[in-house]
């Protein structure tokens, strides 16, 4: 099994606001998008592969679906 150790982030200080506290709009903003950094660059994803997102599509790879929908859709008839 393929052990996958997540790197400790360190947010930049916040910058601060009229008041001299900083804002939770940027403090926000910042673990957002640290957040998207991660799940898109760092973090592997079993369902394409072990792949990151960003690896898939820089290299336009071609993903196999590896999970099965155990839901079927009702056939819809329209103007009956």
């Amino acid at each position: 099994m393929l052990a996958y150790s997540y790197p400790a982030y360190s947010c930049p200080p916040l910058a601060e606001d009229a008041s001299g506290s900083g804002g939770a709009g940027e403090a926000k903003e910042l673990l957002d998008a640290a957040v998207v950094k991660l799940y898109n660059n760092q973090r592997p994803h079993m369902s394409i592969g072990n792949l990151t997102p960003n690896q898939v599509y820089q290299n336009n790879i071609k993903t196999e679906k590896l999970w099965k929908n155990y839901y079927t859709k009702s056939p819809t008839i329209v103007n009956q």
